[in-house]
Formats: C-alpha cells, structure tokens, sequence
C-alpha cells in the first residue's frame, strides 16, 4: 500500500463528509448539530480534529480492502522468493592494495568476509555522525603485484593493449598464481565498451606475457583470451537464499549493480612457471583495429585487486517485551534508526524472567521450525508505514501453548539506507574486521544508492506469476520482457529502454553433441536494437547477461545457444551452453 495512495483515500473521506454531511443534518438535524454537519465551515477546531481522525481510519479500511491480500501474497513470496521483498544496499567499488614491499605470498580473502569503513558522515535526520561499513562481495586473491604502467601501441594492422605490471621484491618464486582480476574503472559508459574490447576484439593472435627478470633474461607465453567477470554462483553481490532462483539475482545485480560486471580476468600466468621476486611481467592484448581515441586505457581505468562492496552488517534491535497481549511488535534496529535501514531478521532469543536461559525461536519460513511438534515459531513481515516507509514487524505463533513473558532478543542484517549515496569514493578508506592490517583500502566509485523493493499488491501478484513461468514460456518475447521488468527498480529509463531493445526472440529445438553423448536442447535467435544502448558494448554485455539467464532457467540435461543479430546487421554467437536448472 503506497503512502499517495492512503492520501487519497484520506481526502475522498474528507470529500465525502463534507458533501454527505448537509444531507444528513436534513434528516437527523439534532444528531448531525453535534458535530456541525449541517455547516462545515463553523466547525470547532476540536471537532474538526475527530472529523479528520475518522477520515484517516476510514482512509486506511479502504486501503486494505482495496489491498488484493497482501497477507497472503507476502507470505507466499517471503517463502518461495524472500529475496524479492528486500531491499538493495547501496554497493560500490574498492580497490585492496597489499604492502607491495613486504607481501611474499598470496592473500586470500572470502567473499563477504572482509570489512571495509567510511568517513563519519551526519546523519541529516538524527545530526549524529555514522561510518557505513562495507563487505567484500567478490572474493579476492591479493599478489605481491602492482601495475606499472598501461598504454595502447598502434601498428598498421591494429593496436595492441599493453599492460606493465611488478612484481614484489619479496615474493616467493614458488607462488601459485592463479587468475588475475582487472576492474575497468572510470565513465561507465567507456568502462563497458573498453570490456568490449577485450573480450570481442582480440585478434587470432591472442594475448601474450612476457617476463623480464632482475638479471635481464626472458621468457615469454601464450595466455587465454581475457574472461568475462560476474557470473558464476560465487560472485554474486546480493545475498541471495539457496532456495530462490539464482537467473534472476543475475538480472537483478545486472539492473542495479552493474558495474559487478565491469571486470576481465587475465589468467595462464602459472605457463611462465617460476616468477623470480622483483621482475617485471608485460601483458600484451592485440585487437583486431585501432579503438577509439575517446577510450581512455591507463593505471586509473585498469586496476587490480578490486571488489564490489555491499553496504551490510549484523545488527541488534530495540529488545521487545513481549507481554501475547498484540499480534505483532515492531522491530526496531537499536541504533540510530533514522541511520539504519533492516535488510532481514537472521535470530529470534526469548528470556523468560526466571528461567535460566533462553529460547530460541526459528523462522517459520526457513522451514527448520518443527511446526507438528507445537513448538512455537516467529514470522516476520515488512509493509509500508503511513510515511511509505517499510516497518518490520515480529510475530510468535504457538498452536499448542500460551508463551510466557520474556523480552526478545533479535538480531538482524542492517544497511545504512540512503546514507551511503551521499559519500564520495574517496570517504571508503578504512579497514575493518577482516580485512588484514597489511592491506590498504580506497574506493574507486561512486555508491550507488539504496533501492526499496515494490512492496505493493499488484506488484506482488505480478511476481507470483513466476509460478506460471517456464523455460518454454520464456520464448515469447512479451513473457520474457515482463519477466525481466520485474527486476528493474530503478527510476531512469535506461534499463527500460534496453527491454524495449528486444525486437524479436525465435527459439527451435535441436541438439548438439556434449563428450560424445546426443544433448538436446534450444537454439534462440535474439535481435537488439542497438540505438536502445549506450554502445555495442552494452548490448553485448545485455545479451550475455540474457544468455545465462536463460541458461539457468534451461533443464540440467539440456542447453542453450544463443545467436544475437543487432540492428547494424552484426552477429554473435555463442557456444552451446548447458541448463543448469536441476529437477526437484
């Protein structure tokens, strides 16, 4: 229920009262003078204030009658798809620079388990100051390895990309390199097209590193083409339950977050075999043509060592004295709660005075709760308060039992709501639990801002139609688009405009050979307007996104082809690539 829309329910009340009321005072002119019915605009003040409480009340019935079960709705879309009632932190970039002089081996880091901090930013609401923490969403791999230096050579048959890197003069010569992860920074927009390159237009030739040591000597090797960044299942920014559908945290990190895929990742170092301490690696990635002069290709727009970061932490709320005397108690977060915005509740502890020591309540919706065995259970909810903002609410159930007394301890996972939208990239700069005291931290974009889930009926009843949704449903173009619009919560009109850039989608069966084993499956032609775009790199990161998704949506023991044709009669194809849906 929207805030605008309990408004107008609050003004027709109004309206009406002050229409209706004459009527009435004709009739019942002894009742309707206790109230001024009869005269509106002589109304005492005091009487003027009832009037207008009962025009809300009355406002808000109608809300809720007009509401299209938003009880059963939530509860159906908090079990199969809770990702979808919760919000999107705001999100941004971070470089970790490693002491380049002291390092010697590689540091791990795993996703979400390094914290990195703001400046104090004040809080517009309380004036108190708030650092908003941020964790690791990718997971890290930091070498003993800076980039020198990053240029574009032209020749006649094309320029070729150079990148200059150094390695630690303390680094083990036996360290196991693995893939090396370059974010492309800078304008959005050439970011995705600089991607493009790298990833469309690399010549036959291929990508090369050369290895300079100390004394002089060479070596060189032939690496793999660089690899796209971002969709793989252990990549994922938004904290998604196992039990919802990965295709669509894709969709919704590619609408929201995009820069998660503003990555290439260099690998087949380990081909040089040992790296001596204090030599000198040079990439070399040769493109088929010369890439426009706008591109800007330099240590600022190719950094190593980055991450996307989510602004969210763990959190306790206001403790509740839960007395069984209302349905639902509000939850509030026990900090700042204009600074402090729920994401979920993760625990629910009950103290009963006298008992020693605490119950601890499952998740009705997490499926552990052992509901046949009577033993009582919580449930939270989120809907929008009179303000439009969403309240969480705490509710125990016990079917065999009245609950005692006891104050309710509840933990939670927080972001810092809009706060974080008003840092710059250079307030990101503290290390916080996690992240090892060698490492410096420095953000390298801009944040970008919290974005509320639709919490609204029609909304809700739209996403349940995923129930209908299948593979094969998927093929109608209208179904796809409508399925994806679901997913975009931003304001603009850019992501809008990249859904009306599909023209057309065909799918035919046919098969194709996998280890010698007969694999059936669907071929899909998709056509894109190009002028939806910003430029081709973006349609063409659009169509792989479409790609996986439909990848993900296709059965374990079948595949997906896609071919892409754009406008400017360009065509793409891809591989087959197999379902990854498995079968309950």
């Amino acid at each position: 229920m929207s805030n605008d829309r309990l408004f107008q329910f609050y003004e027709d009340e109004l309206a009406w009262l002050a229409s209706a009321g004459p009527r009435f005072a004709e009739r019942h002119p002894e009742r309707a003078a206790l109230l001024s019915l009869d005269n509106p605009g002589a109304r005492d003040a005091d009487v003027e204030r009832l009037i207008e409480a009962f025009a809300f009340l009355a406002g808000q019935v109608r809300a809720e009658l007009t509401n299209e079960l938003p009880e059963l709705t939530h509860s159906l879309i908090s079990l199969l798809w809770p990702h979808y009632l919760r919000m999107i932190p705001a999100t941004a970039t971070v470089q970790f620079q490693p002491d380049f002089d002291q390092l010697s081996e590689k540091i791990s880091i795993p996703a979400h388990h390094a914290v990195v901090e703001s400046d104090p930013i004040i809080s517009p609401e309380s004036g108190r100051e708030i650092v908003c923490p941020f964790r690791n969403a990718f997971p890290l791999e930091l070498y003993p390895l800076r980039i020198g230096g990053v240029e574009i050579e032209k020749s006649l048959r094309g320029s070729s990309l150079v990148i200059g890197m150094e390695v630690g003069p303390n680094a083990q010569p036996d360290l196991k390199w693995g893939d090396l992860r370059l974010f492309l920074g800078g304008d959005p927009v050439s970011a995705i097209q600089i991607r493009h390159w790298l990833l469309r237009k690399v010549a036959d030739s291929g990508a090369t590193v050369k290895l300079t040591t100390p004394e002089g000597h060479t070596r060189e090797a032939l690496l793999p083409p660089p690899k796209a960044v971002g969709f793989m299942p252990e990549e994922g920014v938004l904290p998604y339950p196992l039990r919802s559908f990965m295709g669509y945290r894709l969709i919704q990190e590619y609408f929201t977050l995009k820069q998660k895929f503003l990555y290439v990742a260099l690998s087949g170092l380990k081909r040089l075999g040992s790296i001596e301490p204090g030599s000198r690696l040079e990439f070399r990635i040769p493109f088929v043509d010369h890439p426009p002069e706008r591109l800007r290709f330099d240590p600022e727009t190719i950094l190593l060592h980055c991450s996307p970061v989510i602004n969210l932490f763990s959190a306790n709320a206001v403790p509740i004295r839960y007395d069984g005397r209302k349905t639902e108690y509000e939850i509030l977060p026990e900090q700042d709660t204009t600074a402090y915005a729920i994401y979920r509740v993760t625990n629910v502890h009950g103290y009963a005075q006298g008992d020693t020591g605490h119950h601890s309540y499952q998740d009705f919706l997490s499926f552990r709760a052992n509901v046949e065995s009577g033993d009582p259970y919580y449930h939270a909810t989120v809907r929008r308060g009179a303000d439009g903002q969403p309240r969480w609410y705490l509710s125990l159930i016990s079917q065999s039992r009245t609950l005692p007394e006891q104050v309710l301890s509840v933990e939670l996972e927080c972001s810092n709501g809009e706060l974080p939208s008003a840092l710059r990239p250079s307030d990101i700069r503290h290390r916080g639990n996690g992240t090892p005291v060698t490492v410096r931290v420095r953000g390298v974009s801009q944040p970008e801002g919290m974005l509320q889930p639709p919490i609204d009926s029609a909304s809700e009843w739209r996403f349940i139609s995923h129930l209908s949704l299948n593979y094969l449903t998927l093929e109608d173009t209208g179904t796809l688009v409508g399925a994806l619009k679901l997913y975009d919560w931003t304001t603009g009109h850019a992501n809008w405009r990249r859904l009306q850039g599909i023209t057309a989608l065909r799918t035919t069966p046919g098969s194709t050979f996998v280890e010698g084993t007969i694999l059936r499956g669907r071929d899909i032609a998709l056509d894109l307007d190009l002028g939806a775009f910003a430029n081709d790199g973006d349609a063409y990161l659009f169509a792989e996104v479409l790609r996986h998704f439909l990848a993900l949506y296709a059965n374990i023991n079948s595949y997906v082809r896609l071919n892409c044709r754009f406008s400017n009669g360009e065509e793409i194809g891809w591989p087959a690539m197999n379902g990854k849906q498995r079968p309950i």
